[in-house]
């Protein structure tokens, strides 16, 4: 039902009781082993692997954050993950000793009189069966876990890949090589980079991604001190912020820029500087639903993305001449939204601002 109504591509248009707190909330009931890592996993198995393929739903569509699920795998991974694979390789090692032993004990005909072995699968025991018969009721459970082992890899493995690529991304680019080269880093064979069918967009995306859920918390600090400080201060500062994270990758982002203007890419990169400048904007204090939320919108989007161009080629210290130009641009934008506010140019309406935030972010 979840999977349905999810529309991550569109973060307008995802239920509120999908997103952030509420999501969690709600997979709370579902991430859950009652018994920690002696859970019986062959009973739980259904439960287990559908809560795992919607995970795994989550986390390669949600790509520009909106669910906040990033949020949540720190605390997935303490209370969920940890003991979902010490319960799978616990019970995967009970059932191997006791095929063991079942086939010990049938080829010990001379002790099969004195010992017997109780083998107990999914609450029933399976002493009235044959050697055969139980052997193969426990190798269907191995198999079980095998599967759940298989999802539950997949759910950590795409994040651990992405962000064990990053470190190579100066060196290789933001390309399959690189995500070779990170699959490589944490146990994957190299090959695994055919998860991400969009290549170097994905490892992009991702740390798009992730960029935006750090601005959120910083957001998040900036908002507790917005009282004392004025909202264009409190939007140079987010802005600053969220283009410093790309100065460890700044000699490849001219690539980056390319790959995201790909016309498959652009719709993705579209969302991703939207969220961005919403999440600015709505923590700096703007609320409004009126034509001034796509003004504000347009014009945060038009200053980050041309300080964005001048940073690349910026060689002055500390890039002090970035963020000059950075203050400069957001003092133009202002005028140009008191001018927009006061003149008839207003009266076109949102739809002519949105058609324009599509020309301006895929230009910039």
């Amino acid at each position: 039902m979840i999977t349905q109504e999810l529309l991550i591509n569109d973060r307008k248009r995802i239920p509120k009781y999908y997103c952030g707190r509420k999501l969690f909330d709600l997979l709370d009931q579902f991430t859950f082993l009652k018994h920690k890592e002696e859970t019986n996993l062959v009973d739980e198995s259904d439960q287990i692997v559908a809560t795992l393929n919607l995970l795994r739903y989550l986390i390669i569509a949600d790509k520009i954050g909106c669910t906040e699920i990033d949020f949540y795998l720190g605390t997935l991974e303490d209370r969920y993950f940890k003991n979902l694979k010490t319960g799978i390789d616990m019970s995967k090692e009970h059932y191997n000793l006791k095929i063991k032993e079942v086939n010990e004990e049938e080829s010990a005909s001379a002790k099969k009189k004195d010992c017997q072995v109780s083998v107990t699968v999914s609450g029933k025991n399976l002493m009235e069966m044959s050697s055969e018969k139980k052997i193969e009721i426990m190798n269907l459970s191995l198999l079980t876990l095998d599967v759940i082992d298989s999802l539950l890899s997949r759910v950590i493995e795409c994040d651990k890949i992405l962000a064990a690529s990053l470190p190579f991304v100066v060196e290789l680019g933001w390309s399959k090589q690189t995500l070779g080269a990170g699959a490589r880093a944490v146990g994957y064979p190299e090959v695994t980079h055919g998860l991400f069918p969009k290549g170097g967009a994905d490892l992009v995306l991702y740390f798009q991604r992730t960029s935006n859920l750090k601005l959120v918390e910083i957001l998040r600090e900036l908002e507790k001190a917005v009282s004392t400080i004025p909202p264009a201060e409190f939007v140079e500062k987010a802005l600053q912020s969220r283009l410093k994270m790309t100065i460890p990758y700044l000699s490849r982002w001219p690539q980056a820029i390319a790959i995201m203007s790909l016309p498959p890419n652009v719709p993705s990169a579209l969302a991703t500087i939207l969220t961005t400048v919403d999440d600015i904007c709505y923590y700096a204090g703007d609320r409004s639903v009126n034509f001034n939320w796509y003004v504000r919108r347009l014009g945060v989007a038009g200053v980050y993305k041309a300080t964005e161009l001048y940073l690349i080629q910026d060689k002055s210290p500390e890039y002090e001449a970035t963020w000059k130009f950075l203050n400069r641009r957001l003092a133009e934008a202002v005028q140009i939204h008191e001018i927009l506010c006061k003149s008839d140019i207003g009266v076109s309406g949102p739809k002519d601002a949105v058609t324009s935030a599509f020309v301006t972010v895929r230009h910039c």
